[in-house]
């Protein structure tokens, strides 16, 4: 449930303040890298910022971190000579930013409406004909802090796949057809992860060491207590300019004033960005007595969906936990 994002070796710190990418050889000598020089967040001004980068010639990446005038911010990538793509745009709306927690899956629900009806597209079917007419790609996921928007294309249509995503997340257009159709999505995704082992556990693990967090039996019962207006509220409420990151990687170099003009048009509140919740969890409390039980050592669980690294001491705890 963390909030860096990682792919194939890049990782990149949602802080705003530092960030790397390295290749996944485990030598570090043999190990090249790229740092983007760390920026202390009270020189950040509104306005474009570039960082100062150091580059191995053998990967030839180059990282910017910006920060628009409109109060998003995120990193441009520069690939060059690569043949796509990629744009990731990000909001902290994920569930745990539910105005209550009757209404916990409302931000899967809006993820599932992203690229429906919008003030271009009559509905979901128009809008994907017209975005994968060249092959391009789209997808969306939630979590419990995220709701992110991705998309991947060919690079000579960047420019018109960059604008659909623009159309879709600045300007759905909710309607009671598509909620009652992706209310019933939702509810048969979760339906079919209760056959899912590791995603049963994790909630249990989060709920043990206090996390205020239901289960998948919880979540589906709280569907049905979604209604439009609280689709349109929470959109409004987690869908603004300063609660959004995003990361484009491609060739940036001769286009990046055309990007960063898209993405200062994109019509959204300026909001804030929200604080990550902090739960009376034990994670959060330093004791020695719990600082021993939550000790991280190199067994991992291969089943945990994070990769959540237990100690032998900690199995039989996690196991009485979970049967």
């Amino acid at each position: 449930m963390a909030e860096t994002a990682t792919n194939k070796g890049v990782n990149t710190i949602d802080s705003g303040v530092k960030t790397s990418i390295t290749n996944s050889n485990p030598d570090p000598a043999k190990r090249p890298m790229l740092i983007a020089s760390v920026i202390p967040q009270e020189s950040l001004k509104r306005s474009n910022v570039r960082t100062k980068n150091t580059v191995n010639a053998s990967m030839k990446h180059f990282v910017e971190e910006i920060e628009l005038k409109n109060g998003a911010r995120g990193l441009l990538i520069d690939v060059p000579g690569a043949s796509v793509m990629n744009i990731k745009v990000q909001f902290r709306g994920g569930m745990r930013f539910a105005k209550s927690p009757d209404l916990y899956e409302i931000a899967h629900v809006v993820e599932h409406l992203s690229f429906g009806a919008n003030s271009v597209f009559p509905d979901e079917q128009a809008y994907e004909a017209d975005f994968t007419k060249n092959g391009a790609y789209h997808n969306a996921w939630t979590s419990d802090y995220s709701v992110c928007y991705e998309a991947e294309c060919a690079d000579f249509e960047w420019e018109r796949i960059l604008n659909l995503e623009r159309i879709a997340i600045t300007s759905p257009m909710f309607n009671e057809e598509e909620l009652k159709s992706e209310k019933g999505n939702v509810k048969a995704e979760l339906t079919g992860y209760m056959n899912d082992y590791a995603r049963l556990l994790w909630p249990r693990l989060q709920k043990a060491i206090g996390e205020e967090v239901p289960n998948l039996k919880e979540r589906l019962a709280t569907i049905n207590n979604i209604e439009l207006k609280d689709i349109r509220e929470h959109y409004r409420r987690t869908h603004t300019a300063k609660n959004m990151r995003f990361i484009i990687a491609g060739q940036i170099k001769h286009r990046k004033k055309e990007i960063l003009r898209n993405l200062e048009d994109w019509d959204l509140k300026e909001g804030r960005r929200f604080e990550i919740p902090k739960d009376n969890s034990i994670l959060h409390q330093p004791s020695s007595s719990n600082a021993r039980m939550l000790a991280i050592s190199h067994s991992v669980f291969p089943w945990s969906p994070q990769g959540v690294y237990l100690s032998k001491k900690l199995r039989p705890w996690v196991r009485s936990i979970i049967f």
